[in-house]
């Protein structure tokens, strides 16, 4: 029997001299591990939350596997999502390509 699906409310408060640059991503992988194997339901908007991070950190890989690890929370990506990963991308010469498969992919 799997663990009952609990909501989990996160506020990060940042102060104004906040760099993403100094943030240390390795505990959000480690959190997005433990809130998927242990079935905690996630909004849509907490993968927009750290879409925007990732994007702001100038990190569109991270961002990108970010988008795809929605999938795995049996999130549907919304249009938000997708736009906002695609700004990102587009911004970046070496992620042109992966930017326009994810485009083609989906819009099928």
């Amino acid at each position: 029997m799997s663990p009952p699906l609990n909501p989990i409310f996160v506020t990060l408060t940042l102060p104004s001299s906040f760099s993403f640059s100094n943030l240390p991503f390795s505990l959000i992988d480690d959190l997005l591990i433990r809130l998927n194997s242990n079935q905690y339901w996630v909004t849509s908007t907490f993968f927009c939350y750290l879409i925007k991070i990732y994007a702001e950190a100038d990190l569109p890989k991270k961002a990108l596997n970010i988008f795809y690890k929605i999938l795995e929370f049996n999130i549907k990506p919304l249009p938000r999502h997708l736009n906002r990963i695609l700004e990102l991308l587009v911004s970046h010469r070496n992620f042109i390509m992966p930017a326009f498969d994810l485009f083609n992919i989906a819009h099928k």
